[in-house]
């Protein structure tokens, strides 16, 4: 296994802020003995304007409320951050935008009805004081809000009931400026890398 927090040769450092999660054919679930886990890229974007994205490979369905959030301007020292969550629960699926302020969390958009297949990109982008969620390219909804501001780490949290109910692939994010775009970019899994390379080992 390898432990978050630490940094490997060529990888970027992430520190686990909640939960366990773990790694299984470089892909990223909950760990077996729990239901939940959030992860935080170690490493800052330039700005506070962000996009944050990953690959959802397994998102439940017949089973009680599993979950991913992709979250950006994430706090380096708190559970703060805002997010784009999608939740599956008993194959009703979800979408909400919401702010987590020191582990409390706020919905600020939604729950709208959402559309989930195998290896959705989800994304989630800051500009300013309007948060934006993402179905591949395709925007969901938007809200303004001005409670999390300056902070430049991305990350993200899954819930399970057993592991395989929710499986991460390929997380990577940046800034949303042109003259900066993917300056800084964290990314795990099996696909292509690009610049700074996060992939995640096999247990």
């Amino acid at each position: 296994d390898q432990a978050w927090g630490a940094t490997y040769t060529g990888d970027l450092p992430w520190a686990e802020t909640s939960g366990n999660l773990q790694i299984v054919s470089n892909k990223l679930e909950v760990d077996t003995a729990a239901t939940s886990g959030e992860g935080r890229a170690e490493v800052d974007t330039v700005t506070a304007d962000q996009y944050a994205q990953a690959i959802v490979d397994a998102l439940g369905g017949g089973v009680v409320n599993v979950s991913f959030d992709i979250c950006c301007r994430f706090s380096s020292a708190a559970r703060t951050n805002y997010n784009n969550r999608i939740r599956n629960n008993l194959g009703t699926v979800t979408v909400t935008l919401q702010k987590r302020v020191a582990g409390v969390i706020t919905v600020l958009a939604g729950p709208i009805q959402g559309i989930y297949a195998v290896g959705d990109l989800r994304k989630v982008t800051v500009q300013g004081s309007t948060l934006s969620g993402y179905r591949g390219a395709t925007l969901e909804q938007s809200v303004t809000d001005t409670a999390v501001v300056g902070f430049t780490r991305a990350g993200l949290q899954l819930t399970a009931t057993v592991p395989a109910d929710t499986i991460v692939n390929d997380f990577e994010f940046g800034d949303l400026a042109a003259v900066v775009f993917r300056r800084t970019l964290a990314r795990y899994g099996t696909r292509a890398a690009q610049r700074q390379a996060h992939a995640w080992g096999a247990l």
